[in-house]
């Protein structure tokens, strides 16, 4: 199954709860069997990681307050297009995307 967790939080470049709760929940589910798609946002570029089962999409998120609105707002196109190609069958929102 094709799991997409979308987080605005997530290690190593963010971290505090949630990230850390991302980041376990998306290991355990590749430990399971599980293909994993992340999507978070960064402060620096856009860069993609994949390790076969396990990708992750960082997206560059802007440093003017209010932080998350405006990453929200900029990025809400790139974030559906991703879903869009990645076609998860679950989608796991630990933000405020689904909003």
């Amino acid at each position: 199954m094709k799991i997409a967790v979308l987080t605005a939080d997530y290690p190593p470049h963010l971290g505090g709860g949630v990230g850390s709760l991302a980041y376990e929940l998306a290991r355990g589910l590749v430990r399971l069997g599980h293909e994993v798609v992340v999507v978070t946002r960064w402060f620096m570029i856009d860069e993609v990681f994949n390790d076969g089962n396990y990708k992750v999409h960082y997206l560059m998120a802007p440093r003017v307050p209010p932080k998350d609105v405006w990453y929200y707002i900029l990025r809400m196109h790139r974030v559906r297009s991703i879903l869009l190609r990645e076609r998860p069958d679950v989608i796991h929102d630990l933000g405020v995307f689904t909003g």
